[in-house]
């Protein structure tokens, strides 16, 4: 694969780069497929989601 820029390969903006022909379709699954697993290196973690509402930032 030629050199192309990894920035093209960003999940969020693969399709529009795909779309305007910078890169090809078999280049992202060429990459995809050169990328290694790193699955297993994950940790679990646990998250409590809390909502705040503007007033609750302001100053009283």
């Amino acid at each position: 694969m030629p050199d192309v820029n990894p920035r093209y390969f960003d999940v969020r903006v693969v399709e529009k780069y795909i779309e305007q022909g910078v890169i090809t379709r078999e280049q992202y699954e060429a990459w995809l497929d050169s990328q290694e697993d790193v699955s297993g290196r994950g940790q679990e973690t646990r998250t409590r989601m809390t909502t705040l509402s503007m007033d609750d930032l302001q100053d009283n």
